[in-house]
């Protein structure tokens, strides 16, 4: 969890490769893949939604499941753009 909260795709690689559990759960319920979600790792999303282990259903206590993760990610990276877009 803590390779993919920081963004270390390669450790989080070779973590899976010598059999990580990929859908372990931290205190709160959330999986490695809400946390890269969570984080904006999409490099480690992708990662993790390629392994044939990788339970994209899960739901933690906090957030929900990871399409409510993908929801908010969507909404807060369009809230940026128009951000961006209003002082252009």
């Amino acid at each position: 969890m803590l390779a993919v909260s920081h963004g270390r795709l390669e450790t989080a690689r070779l973590l899976l490769e010598c059999g990580a559990e990929i859908n372990s759960r931290d205190e709160d319920g959330s999986t490695a893949l809400m946390c890269a979600a969570e984080h904006n790792h999409l490099e480690i999303v992708k990662l993790l939604l390629a392994h044939p282990s990788c339970d994209a259903t899960l739901a933690d206590t906090v957030i929900g499941t990871i399409l409510i993760c993908f929801h908010f990610i969507v909404i807060l990276t369009l809230c940026q753009a128009i951000k961006v877009m209003k002082c252009l």
